[in-house]
């Protein structure tokens, strides 16, 4: 599925439920792309993206189960609200805001003397392990991200 359609079902998903969500990046294996894991409860988007650089980045991806409750071992992501004393918070004590729950995207919540910040978000070095068949997943959004890149632009190798 290509980026696009995976932000629309995400931004859906997380209206209908904003708690128990987790964002984490990484290069890949191969250090060729992107990986982009969104994680609610015990589902993953995995995404494979060309950059992390770019607004409009190239993206394919797919929606697997994750082995055991991996939304447990990482913090819980996603938009807070926050006054603007709780912003100036923000620059003192980060992870006091991260304490909030989370507001749908809609922001219907949000008042006008308030805003809305996403994280936390994380990036590590190396993918996360989501699954057995995780390496066999990662060939072919690899594979399928390089057809979709050569079809977009055929100065990609």
């Amino acid at each position: 599925m290509e980026i696009g359609k995976i932000i629309e079902k995400i931004q859906k998903e997380y209206d209908k439920d904003p708690r128990n969500w987790s964002f984490w990046l990484s290069k890949d294996r191969n250090g060729e792309f992107y990986d982009m894991f969104v994680i609610h409860r015990d589902e993953c988007y995995v995404i494979k993206l060309d950059t992390i650089f770019s607004s409009n980045p190239i993206g394919i991806g797919k929606k697997v189960k994750v082995d055991g409750n991996l939304f447990e071992k990482f913090p819980e992501s996603g938009f807070r609200k926050l006054s603007r004393s709780e912003i100036k918070e923000l620059l003192r004590n980060p992870r006091k805001i991260w304490r909030k729950e989370p507001i749908p995207l809609s922001f219907e919540k949000v008042c006008d003397d308030e805003v809305a910040v996403i994280g936390p978000q994380f990036m590590s070095e190396k993918p996360i392990l989501i699954s057995k068949e995780q390496e066999k997943l990662d060939r072919k959004l690899s594979g399928e991200l390089r057809k979709i890149m050569k079809r977009d632009n055929p100065m990609f190798q």
